[in-house]
């Protein structure tokens, strides 16, 4: 089993490129890995841009994984900004704030 943790307290991710057909996660891409984990903090993910998830993708793909938005700034990013599965893929705590464009695939809970 492969554990993958990322923990994003500031910082900015900016101005990526996921290139080609049906690509994913211009920012941060969160797929394929049992284990892994994606936790925002604080900072700020913007300018990024992909098919799916332009700033943040994640995808379970029968893998057991985590994200979880608790601070910070998702914006401007190109195609959806943040993209799950399913209901259960995306939780936001103490006011994260998710600021996307026209095209927005996103549950969130609370």
């Amino acid at each position: 089993m492969v554990w993958a943790e990322f923990i994003m307290n500031g910082g900015t991710i900016s101005d990526n490129e996921a290139l080609g057909n049906y690509t994913y996660g211009g920012g941060v891409d969160v797929q394929f890995t049992d284990g892994a984990s994606f936790t925002m903090n604080g900072g700020t993910i913007t300018g990024n841009s992909a098919y799916n998830g332009g700033g943040v993708y994640f995808s379970n793909n029968g893998s057991e994984y985590n994200t979880f938005l608790y601070g910070g700034t998702v914006t401007d990013n190109v195609s959806r900004g943040v993209f799950g599965d399913s209901p259960e893929d995306v939780y936001t705590q103490n006011g994260a704030a998710l600021v996307m464009g026209d095209d927005i695939q996103i549950q969130i809970r609370i």
